[in-house]
């Protein structure tokens, strides 16, 4: 959860960027702040589900004050515990990943970020060099949009939030209703909204004071070179031993995980890695449809994952409960 939206002013604002509040406040319930610059050039809205270090001092926009530098983040940064203690000068007021964020760029610049693992949308306003960074993570999990529009650079999670920033109209991008009637979505790297568009997975992009974008790089991590399996069993060998690794990554900070399941390969195969790894879990199907709903283009399409998930959890030998939407 979590959601940020921001603005580079071209001029003084006429509309408090809080006036996105009501479309974000619902992915972050333990804080909402609004936080600028020292010139109040770039201003940062972010709204908070509290989950690594839930104290007050860890909410959002965190600001290095003295380096001049502040960050809004959403996400969950996997590595962060490995990447603090190699930071361990950095003088750390919380315990949260965010800091990690803050502390990483302050001392070694926007490369750094190269070195995280997770998922994530990322912005960094640097007063001191008057420079605004935002990133997203290389597989793209976290949404991340910009919006050049007629009273500065919109940016944030949400375009809803974003557009209710802003005093001036922004039209839609009618060019793109086409694609939206006849594939029920918007096609990657295009949005709803004129002169807007979503930052690609895996990018940096830079803007200056002005608002303008004077860079744009990949940010990802360095793939490390492997040796192709030669057999079967050592392709399962290696498959085994890179799911379990992503697995322990995302549960840093959750001991007793809920396994999401659908009674499909993926979802199973996730709850099995979890029992043989020893973790105190549990599976849940969440149940969206009527038993037989169609789907248009899938006459008589039956979504009810329930009976399969059940057996997977019966053959685990874990506890299942079904999240009925449908009464709901």
């Amino acid at each position: 959860m979590c959601g940020f939206i921001g603005r580079l002013n071209s001029s003084p604002p006429t509309r408090s960027l809080e006036s996105g509040l009501p479309f974000l406040a619902r992915r972050g319930p333990d804080s909402n702040q609004v936080r600028a610059t020292a010139d109040g050039r770039v201003e940062f809205l972010h709204a908070r589900l509290a989950i690594v270090d839930r104290s007050v001092g860890a909410h959002q926009p965190l600001v290095d004050a003295e380096a001049g530098v502040m960050v809004a983040f959403v996400g969950e940064i996997y590595n962060y515990e490995e990447l603090r203690r190699e930071l361990a000068d950095y003088p750390f007021r919380t315990k949260s990943d965010t800091e990690v964020l803050l502390a990483g760029y302050v001392r070694h610049g926007i490369r750094w970020m190269e070195r995280l693992r997770g998922m994530f949308a990322v912005g960094i306003a640097d007063d001191r060099r008057r420079k605004l960074f935002l990133l997203r993570d290389p597989v793209g999990k976290k949404p991340l949009f910009v919006g050049r529009w007629k009273d500065g650079v919109y940016f944030g999670t949400t375009l809803l939030a974003m557009v209710s920033g802003t005093a001036k109209p922004v039209p839609l991008d009618l060019t793109r209703l086409d694609d939206w009637w006849r594939d029920g979505h918007f096609p990657a790297g295009t949005a709803a909204l004129a002169n807007t568009e979503p930052l690609p997975p895996g990018e940096v992009w830079e803007f200056d004071w002005d608002g303008q974008r004077v860079s744009r790089e990949r940010c990802e991590p360095p793939i490390t070179p492997s040796t192709p399996p030669r057999t079967v069993t050592e392709a399962t060998e290696q498959l085994k031993h890179l799911l379990t690794q992503a697995l322990r990554r995302r549960l840093d900070n959750n001991p007793k995980p809920i396994a999401l399941m659908s009674g499909g390969v993926d979802s199973s195969v996730a709850a099995a890695l979890l029992v043989r790894q020893g973790y105190d879990c549990v599976g849940v199907t969440m149940k969206l449809f009527e038993d037989g709903a169609d789907l248009p283009d899938r006459p008589c399409c039956s979504l009810d994952a329930t009976s399969d998930a059940r057996r997977v959890a019966e053959r685990l030998g874990i506890p299942h409960y079904v999240l009925n939407m449908v009464d709901h």
